[in-house]
């Protein structure tokens, strides 16, 4: 029934969609585990990487050191985010910084263009939430940080610095002023609630009363002058006869 025109009759091939599907779903778990797992950023290029198990892999320091420093960061973070949910509801501007910094730094893949949002939603920060500038302040090394050129740290620390070191640095900074400033909602809460009124002390002196010895409201002078006699009228005629 076959011939060789039968063999080089050319096949149907699946529907596009049908196998986009077959491809990506075997495909899906390798590429999230190569997410994960840091993609192209390890070995020579590890120096590319920002977060704390890329630092370590391009300082050549032990791997579970780096391991290590990720664990102790989201401990930090999870503490402080659960405590601040118990409080009642943070931030959602916090929430999300504390959570971006944490996850460049405990996760396995962090380059500098990540860091432009990140940069971009600590300014927003005191904006939204209106800081003062006692608080915001500690912001400032980190932003610091970020936003020098890389020439400029050349020069001040040396030509054998590498933006490694200083980039992972302005991210630590970054996430611990983020834990340690104060709620601002809870401020601002605490801000508008009045004090309870403080109570009168015991030994407070009675409202004073009217002296015993008081005078009382003045009546008239006895020796006062009696009231002036009306003025004599004409006299009398005299009726009696001569």
């Amino acid at each position: 029934m076959g011939g060789p025109a039968a063999d080089h009759a050319p096949r149907r091939r699946p529907a596009p969609a049908l196998h986009a599907a077959g491809a990506r779903r075997p495909r899906l778990p390798r590429v999230l585990r190569y997410c994960l797992t840091g993609t192209n950023l390890h070995g020579d290029n590890a120096v590319n990487n920002l977060s704390l198990r890329g630092l370590a892999e391009g300082r050549h320091a032990p791997h579970l050191l780096g391991v290590a420093a990720a664990v102790l960061t989201l401990v930090a973070v999870a503490a402080v985010v659960l405590r601040r949910l118990r409080a009642g509801r943070p931030s959602p501007v916090w929430l999300g910084a504390v959570l971006l910094f944490g996850t460049f730094l405990a996760g396995g893949i962090s380059e500098v263009h990540f860091l432009m949002t990140g940069y971009a939603v600590v300014l927003l920060l005191p904006a939204v939430e209106r800081m003062p500038f006692r608080t915001w302040a500690r912001f400032l090394p980190g932003l610091a940080l970020l936003a020098s050129p890389a020439g400029y740290l050349d020069l001040i620390l040396g030509p054998r610095t590498d933006a490694q070191w200083w980039l992972v640095l302005a991210e630590l900074f970054l996430l611990g002023a983020l834990l340690t400033t104060p709620d601002p909602s809870r401020a601002e809460v605490s801000a508008t609630v009045p004090a309870p009124a403080s109570a009168a002390p015991a030994s407070a002196a009675p409202a004073s009363a009217a002296p015993a010895s008081a005078a009382p409201a003045s009546a008239a002078p006895a020796s006062a002058a009696p009231a002036a006699e009306a003025p004599a009228g004409p006299p009398e005629p005299d009726l009696a006869p001569a």
